[in-house]
């Protein structure tokens, strides 16, 4: 993954190439008249998988390690 130094120490998102934006669903199924109310009529939207910011984001994660039974 390429690294955009603009967007700190996180790697383009693969789905938005670092745009943020997305095509929206509305113009795959247009016949030339792109706008809905997701995309504002810009034809794109916001991507999903970077949640807009460009960059891949951490998942917080909780990790609960119980001690092992011991057997006398």
């Amino acid at each position: 993954m390429e690294q955009n130094p603009m967007a700190g120490p996180f790697p383009r998102c693969p789905s938005c190439n670092g745009t943020g934006r997305v095509n929206c669903l509305c113009s795959r199924w247009s016949d030339g008249d792109v706008g809905c109310q997701t995309c504002a009529g810009s034809g794109r939207m916001m991507c999903s998988n970077c949640g807009g910011s460009g960059t891949g984001r951490p998942l917080p994660v909780q990790l609960s390690v119980r001690p092992p039974k011991r057997n006398m």
